[in-house]
């Protein structure tokens, strides 16, 4: 499944100003549409997106710079914390 985020003022609902152009960033997720649910957090100029199936196990997290449109990181939540 292909994941668009368009990246837009909080203010104006416009295209954000300090956005690549085109505002817009793509990800493909191996998740099944109706099963994902995702969590999003901004960090200066990072964007995080963490992708969660509860039917697949790991999870998968993704990173952009925001401003420059590219993708910094994308590894599962296993790979980053390790087994429990």
């Amino acid at each position: 499944m292909e994941i668009i985020i368009h990246l837009r003022s909080l203010t104006t609902g416009n295209h954000h100003p300090l956005a690549p152009d085109p505002p817009i960033l793509r990800h493909f997720v191996d998740m099944p549409v109706w099963d994902v649910s995702f969590l999003v957090q901004v960090c200066v100029d990072r964007l995080a997106v963490h992708f969660i199936n509860p039917e697949a196990v790991p999870s998968e997290l993704a990173v952009w710079n925001w401003k420059t449109g590219k993708l910094e990181l994308v590894s599962d939540l296993m790979e980053l914390i390790g087994p429990c």
